[in-house]
């Protein structure tokens, strides 16, 4: 918005200039009053409660903060950020096809440097750089520059056509493919990931076997990735809709976090709480054996937990199905002695 602003504006702090006035004043007033200050009425009108409960937003702020400092489960071995980001998920995200395009289009914008260049190129370079130091390396926070990397690419096919204009009938078909086929590959990515998330799942399979063998009122410690059980609080407008399903009592176990540490994933306190059955999802677990040596209090949870833990099922999706392994415990209360 900014770079936007100079290229619009420039003609006008010129000729203010010339009349007398001092261009190092009039920048900083007319990107104020032009930029800045309409943009951050915008965000308060969109985003009201910024203001209405500003205690809790600026204490979310400062929880997602830190996330992006500490990480997140599944980022501890990930190496470089800027590496990871490029060829996973940019890779992942585009194909590689597109991203080869896209990144030559962007090469050859900051080379050519037109207006349009330099609206695009530096916002790219730098909000990706900005997001490759942090620790947590979601492919979400790349979305807002894959659309302009998809402009540069098509730029850089109709720039190459361009360039020979003798030869383009030759090169045209070819650049002509080389996008088809950029464009294909994520586009049939997409559909067959929306195609496995209309099918079967391990997890509703595990709904009806938990609510067929463990007796509803049972106090369930659950993580992640999990059935997606009734809570005993929610079980009246079950009853209000003519629905008599089973409902437990839920204990929800935490996705664990780099350097926090969870008291409920200790067995001793699960106990005390009356927990009897626990449900842990290789969609967590596998994450944290990844990276143990983050997670070493975790480790014991999960290794106390199959050997003390009466193993009842363990649920892995069949073919045609998604989701993670699913095993559920039983815990024995214990009295006396050392718990967990």
């Amino acid at each position: 918005a900014t770079v936007a602003a100079v290229y619009a504006a420039r003609g006008e702090v010129a000729r203010r200039a010339a009349a007398g006035g001092h261009a190092t004043l009039l920048w900083p007033r007319l990107l104020l009053a032009r930029v800045y200050a309409p943009m951050f009425a915008a965000f308060l009108a969109a985003s009201p409660f910024v203001v209405l409960d500003a205690r809790h937003f600026g204490r979310d702020f400062l929880r997602q903060s830190k996330i992006m400092d500490r990480g997140w489960l599944g980022f501890e071995n990930v190496g470089n950020g800027f590496w990871y980001n490029l060829h996973v998920n940019l890779g992942g995200s585009m194909g590689v096809v597109l991203l080869v395009l896209a990144v030559l289009g962007l090469v050859w914008a900051l080379w050519r440097r037109t207006p349009l260049d330099l609206l695009l190129a530096p916002y790219i370079v730098v909000y990706f750089a900005y997001i490759s130091t942090w620790s947590e390396l979601a492919d979400r926070y790349l979305l807002p520059i894959v659309p302009l990397l998809i402009l540069l690419a098509v730029r850089c096919g109709v720039e190459v056509v361009a360039l020979r204009p003798a030869a383009r009938r030759r090169v045209a078909p070819v650049v002509g493919l080389l996008l088809l086929v950029g464009l294909l590959v994520p586009l049939s990515d997409s559909v067959r990931w929306n195609r496995d998330l209309s099918g079967a799942d391990v997890r509703t399979r595990a709904k009806t076997w938990v609510e067929g063998n463990v007796p509803p009122g049972s106090t369930i410690a659950e993580e992640n990735y999990g059935p997606p059980l009734v809570r005993e609080a929610d079980h009246r407008y079950y009853l209000a809709a003519a629905r008599n399903t089973p409902a437990y009592y839920l204990v929800k176990l935490k996705l664990p976090q780099p350097g926090v540490l969870d008291k409920k994933r200790d067995l001793r306190w699960l106990r005390t709480r009356g927990v009897d059955y626990v449900i842990v999802s290789s969609a967590v677990y596998d994450r944290v054996f990844a990276a143990a040596g983050r997670y070493p209090d975790l480790v014991t949870f999960y290794r106390r937990l199959s050997r003390q833990g009466e193993l009842l099922r363990v649920l892995r999706p069949r073919p045609g199905e998604r989701g993670p392994v699913l095993k559920v415990y039983r815990l024995a209360p214990r009295a006396r002695g050392p718990l967990g």
